[in-house]
Formats: C-alpha cells, sequence, structure tokens
C-alpha cells in the first residue's frame, strides 16, 4: 500500500510528511470545538422559541453512491449503459437506454460509506433480476416506450444527472418516445434517496380531451421473491414480502385529478398505473412511485412516505443578520417525484441583505443567510426526515459560491453533513440543498445558515456537485470554491470530458478581470495514471473507474471529499481525498493519496500525481523549483521543448530529500 499526502497552492505543488488537520487562525480568534464552528459572526444567541428535546443527528447508513461499474467511457464517445446507486439500505442498476432497472434490492450487510466506497461492484450486480417497462393508454391503444434520448446528447448518453451527494442521485432522460404514436411524448426519472428511491414516469397529454393512463410495470426476481401482498391504502400502496418482515412497500402519491391504483398480477410482477380524466393538451401528467425497502425502518418511519404532511411538519422562515424575525414560519411541501419534503430558502435581498456583488463594501461579506427551522416528529418513535432546501442564485449572493450548514440555537452547528448540489447553466439558477435529519418525537429548532463570502475572518470553502444540464455532457462535474468570486478547482472524476480528473485551477484574490472576480486558469492535474503497453478499450491508458465519491463535508472552513476506485486492469484500487481550507490569502488544497496494489503492474510509465495532465495544461508556466524547509535546492526556468512529456529522462525521477520538500510551478 503506497499513502501519500499531497498540498497544492494554486500554482505550485508542495509535498509534506503532514498536512495541517485544520486551516490557519489568527492568534486572537478562539478554537473552534468542531472543523465547522462558527467563528467569529458577531451574532446574539437568540432566545430558543421551540422545545428541542434532542439535536437532530443523521445515522451512518444514510449515504448513497452514484456511479458507473467501470467507466463512463469505455472508449472515447462509447459510454457505459448501466450506472449502479448504492446506499446504506439498497441498491440498484439503472440501464439509461431504456430507464429500467436490471437489479435492485436489499442491502442488509451493514457497512460505512467508507467502507462501501471500495466494494466490488457485485454488491449490486448480484441483486435480484428486473425490468421495468413504461407505457400510456389512450382510447383503448396502448402505446409502450421504445426510445430515450436527450436532444443534442443521443451520441453521448441519453441520461442526465441533475443531483448527486450522500443524500439524493437524481437521473433524468427528458425525451421518450412511443411506439405507434409518434406525436405522442414523455419523461422519466429515478431520485435514489439513503431509504427510499422514486421512480417517476410523466407524460405530455395530447389533444382531444380522452382519457389518459399512465402506467409502469416491474417484473422479475426483485419483485416475484416477494409473493405475499398486503394493501396499505386502499389501491395506492401495497407491501411485498416473502413471508416474513423483508420485502418492499411500493408508494403512489393521493393524486387529486386522477385515480392512482397498483395491480400485483398473477405472475409476480406490479403494475403502477394513474389514468387522468380528459386533462387539457399539453398537461404534464405525472406518475411517481416511492419503493422502500423493508429495512429503512419500522412503521413509523414507513408513515413518513406513506402520509408524508401528517407524520411530520417541516417549517421554514427567514431571519434577518442579528437573528431577528423568523416568526411567520412557512410549512414545506412534499414532492412525490423525489419523496422529500421541500423547504424554500428566500433570498438575501429580502431580509436587507446584498442582492449585488459589492464586495467593495466589507458588510456584505458576513451578512449570512439566515433561515429558522422547525422541524416536529408527530410519532411516537424517531424518524428519519429525507428533505431538500431549494434556492436561487441570490440566496447567496453569487453560486460559484455558498457553504451551507445547520445551527443549534445557540449558533453551535450539529455537524449533520448537507449536500450541495447546484446548476448554474440553466436559467433561473438553482441550489438543491439535501440532508436526512434523525428526529427524536416533538419538535426541535435549528437555523439553516448560508454563508457565501467570508465565514468569520476568513473565506468560506465549499465543495459540491455542479450539475452540468444545459451546458452539455450531462455527467458528473465537481466544483469547489473559497468566497463567491468564481470557481477555485473544478474536478472530473471520471475523465467524462477526456481531458484530466482536475480540470479548471485558478487563483484567489487576484486582480485579473478587476478585483472580486474570476481569475486566469492554471489546469489540470491527474492523479493514478499508468501505460503498460496494453490496451483497453482504444487506449493504452491505466485510470482509475468504478469511482464512487464521498462528500464528507463541505465546508465551511474544511472540505472533505474523497474519490476511490479500481485501476480499469484490476490491479490498482485508489482512494484520493480533497481538502481545501479556509483562508484569507492562498488556494490551499491538500490531497491524501492512498494506493494499493492487488497484483504486480509492469508500466512503461506511471504517475502517482500529475501536473500538468496529458490532455489539460492550461498554464504556461515558465519555471519550475523545488526544495524543503532550509532551502530551494533548485530553481531555473523551464526550457521550450515541444513536447506533451519532459524534456529528457535526466528530469524524471528527481529525488525530493530533506524534511518537508516540496516542488513548484510559477512564472
Amino acid at each position: 500500500i503506497l499513502t501519500a499526502p499531497l498540498g497544492i497552492i494554486a500554482g505550485s505543488v508542495t509535498v509534506s510528511a503532514a498536512p495541517p488537520t485544520e486551516v490557519d487562525r489568527t492568534r486572537d480568534e478562539p478554537r473552534p470545538r468542531s472543523v465547522e464552528m462558527l467563528e467569529g459572526d458577531g451574532r446574539e444567541d437568540p432566545n430558543s422559541r421551540h422545545a428541542t428535546t434532542s439535536v437532530p443527528t443523521v445515522s451512518t447508513l444514510d449515504f448513497g453512491y452514484l456511479y458507473w461499474p467501470g467507466n463512463h467511457w469505455y472508449t472515447w464517445a462509447q459510454y457505459q449503459p448501466v450506472r449502479h446507486v448504492r446506499t446504506g439500505h439498497y441498491g440498484l442498476a439503472l440501464d439509461v437506454t431504456d430507464f429500467s432497472l436490471d437489479h435492485f434490492g436489499i442491502i442488509d450487510e451493514p457497512s460505512s460509506d467508507r467502507e462501501a466506497q471500495l466494494e466490488d461492484i457485485s454488491i449490486v450486480s448480484s441483486l435480484p433480476t428486473a425490468s421495468i417497462t413504461y407505457d400510456v393508454t389512450i382510447d383503448g391503444d396502448t402505446h409502450t416506450a421504445t426510445s430515450f434520448s436527450c436532444p443534442g446528447e443521443e451520441a453521448l448518453n441519453p441520461s442526465r444527472l441533475v443531483d448527486m451527494g450522500r443524500f439524493m442521485q437524481l437521473v433524468d432522460v427528458p425525451v421518450v418516445g412511443y411506439e405507434t404514436d409518434a406525436d405522442l411524448a414523455g419523461s422519466v426519472q429515478l431520485a435514489a434517496a439513503t431509504r427510499h428511491f422514486a421512480l417517476t414516469h410523466r407524460v405530455v397529454a395530447p389533444a382531444g380531451g380522452s382519457d389518459v393512463t399512465v402506467r409502469m410495470s416491474i417484473s422479475g426476481a426483485a419483485v416475484n421473491a416477494y409473493p405475499d401482498t398486503t394493501y396499505l391504502r386502499e389501491n395506492r400502496a401495497i407491501r411485498i414480502t416473502d413471508g416474513s418482515d423483508e420485502g418492499w412497500v411500493l408508494v403512489l402519491p393521493e393524486m387529486p385529478t386522477a385515480d392512482p391504483r397498483i395491480v400485483r398480477g398473477d405472475d409476480g410482477g406490479v403494475t403502477l398505473e394513474a389514468t387522468f380524466t380528459a386533462p387539457a393538451e399539453g398537461t404534464i401528467l405525472s406518475l411517481p412511485m416511492i419503493a422502500v425497502p423493508s429495512n429503512a425502518g419500522g412503521e413509523e418511519q414507513l408513515s413518513v412516505w406513506l402520509d408524508p404532511l401528517a407524520t411530520v411538519r417541516v417549517e421554514c422562515d427567514q431571519m434577518s443578520l442579528d437573528g431577528s424575525g423568523g416568526d411567520q414560519l412557512e410549512p414545506s411541501t412534499w414532492d412525490p417525484e423525489r419523496g422529500v419534503h421541500v423547504v424554500q430558502l428566500s433570498d438575501l435581498s429580502a431580509v436587507g441583505g446584498p442582492g449585488n456583488r459589492d464586495w467593495a463594501d466589507p458588510e456584505h461579506h458576513n451578512w449570512y443567510n439566515r433561515h429558522r427551522l422547525v422541524l416536529t416528529n408527530q410519532t411516537t418513535e424517531p424518524v428519519a426526515i429525507p428533505m431538500v432546501f431549494e434556492a436561487g442564485n441570490d440566496a447567496a449572493v453569487y453560486i460559484v459560491g455558498g457553504s451551507p450548514m445547520l445551527r443549534d440555537p445557540g449558533g453551535e452547528p450539529i455537524g449533520a453533513p448537507i449536500q450541495i448540489s447546484k446548476n448554474w447553466h440553466e436559467n433561473p439558477f438553482w441550489y438543491h440543498l439535501h440532508t436526512a435529519l434523525t428526529v427524536q418525537p416533538g419538535s426541535h429548532e435549528l437555523e439553516h445558515t448560508f454563508a457565501h463570502s467570508r465565514w468569520g475572518s476568513a473565506y468560506a470553502a465549499a465543495h459540491g456537485q455542479l450539475s452540468l444540464v444545459g451546458w452539455g455532457r450531462n455527467q458528473q462535474w465537481d466544483e469547489s470554491s473559497l468566497g463567491a468570486f468564481g470557481e477555485t478547482i473544478t474536478y472530473d472524476p471520471d475523465i467524462t470530458l477526456n481531458r484530466a480528473t482536475v480540470d479548471d485551477i485558478r487563483p484567489f484574490l487576484v486582480d485579473t478581470r478587476g478585483e472580486w472576480d474570476w481569475t486566469g486558469n492554471v489546469g489540470g492535474l491527474n492523479f493514478l495514471l499508468y501505460k503498460s503497453g496494453t490496451t483497453i478499450g482504444n487506449r493504452d491508458e491505466h485510470r482509475m473507474g468504478r469511482l464512487r465519491t464521498r462528500y464528507r463535508a463541505t465546508g465551511p472552513n474544511l472540505t472533505d471529499v474523497s474519490y476511490a476506485g479500481i485501476t480499469r486492469d484490476g490491479r490498482i484500487e485508489g482512494r484520493v481525498t480533497t481538502q481545501l481550507g479556509r483562508t484569507d490569502d492562498l488556494v490551499r488544497v491538500y490531497y491524501h493519496l492512498e494506493y494499493e496494489f492487488l497484483d504486480d503492474v509492469e508500466y512503461q510509465r506511471i504517475a502517482f500525481f500529475q501536473m500538468a495532465a496529458d490532455r489539460y495544461g492550461d498554464n504556461g508556466f515558465t519555471r519550475h523549483a523545488y526544495g524543503n524547509a532550509v532551502e530551494a535546492v533548485f530553481d531555473e526556468e523551464i526550457p521550450v521543448h515541444g513536447t506533451n512529456g519532459y524534456e529528457s529522462d535526466l528530469v524524471r525521477g528527481i529525488p525530493l530529500e530533506g524534511s518537508d520538500p516540496w516542488a513548484m510551478l510559477y512564472h
């Protein structure tokens, strides 16, 4: 096993034997009790206005991974059609070409998110097989979905990745076509949360005013293995079991304009459908199903999906910077297409905060967007509440930044992780901030705090998923930022854009297009990469696949996100952890590299850390240096040698000696 920590400072690389575990602080700042503790926002503690019997927590099994079993591209422009979801409770394999579930089932062996990050793909591929079809009936004629596509992306991948993180994996196909009716159009969506998944079939109502039945049919061992059927809510919710407690509950929501029903066939299959009476032309007819595995919790937990608005209450209202206000609590809405409570966050300008990016005003940097949040569990047992905080660009002044957290009424962060998913390629821009809090019976008061520029006296760090829907390629892309002035470092973990694992790298607090603006790009870099003379796909290149992203901490003091997988030949397993620290000067990101050799490896060339990358080198560095804590051993110009590699073998494999060795590229 080879492990090494690395640090990068926007435009230079340093090697350190022991990177700091927390960011630098001025001497007079108090030492926090946790890395996520607030430092010096100047607020007074508000009086608690709601009884809080305990602090909500997040279960260690409330995690999820979305990943390709190999790589998205096996060979360039030829994508793998099946994508896996693995949570702490269940797994599924989604074929994006027809949006069918090849496998789905319960995962009973408990494991942590760190352990699950490096599991073999058999954890999902060995689950029971299944098949799902989608169809529509109009005037007695049934039309089956036969084409699944995304305009402009047909040759690349019909599916779009919308949300990705610890708590929600959301994938859709925006255009579905139907056999025998070329004018009929629909779409499909999978929303995979930690304890349930929601599958939705939507159809655009055609002209004519006829009744329309929207349908999904599930067959295969994944449902046949559970022959016992119990109806829970008339015809819209059933429990299927194997005679013991193991099985699934399938739920359709109450529909004021339709008649939802679930029918169990003699062959063990399950049909879910809803008939809409004479819908107006162009109306979106939605059939969402929520599937809950039996290990998600007891009957009280199940009621979160069966009777979502009667079981729990989620209420929210915006507060001013000083903690006043927040008395006009508004209830959340329930989204059956995702199976989550939706909490709408207001723009910061609604309470007099900065509605523009006038960073020359010192007040703007620490004007946090604060919302009072009251959670009420009306059951007799602890339940996990899936929820998402939704916001627009102005909720955090500028969407390139934004670090959300949950605090208790005294201002102390409770340590519950929040997933950051966002998009500035669609109009309007949006944030989806997911979490799943386990709440004891009774009412509990929290605060949702959204930092943007500074957190305390230094600039807040954030790391989350940036949706590319609206831009193109539509697959995983991560963005980390300091403050709210532009991207800091971006990640393409599966190299979907065919360039590098790390793409754009931008210096901080540099005046290039004016102060407080985007800066120049000096990307990119790669992690584990080697060539052995054996071609896989159309390249002699072994990089990590089966990549799973663990978003352990998204900010604001220190991010902690890791990418883990295995090389395409199955010989090297790796985990790369990136930590971006809150700071008031330079970009500091620490990379912890862990590589385990599972077999002997013969290679012609190998790189554990590479800057610049083979297919991404937008830096134009003119000098390079290396040294240690005592001295700069070497510092010279980079000669122009007209190749993408080293000038010669003489400059390869240079030992870095002494205490705290470092290497640097600069202008």
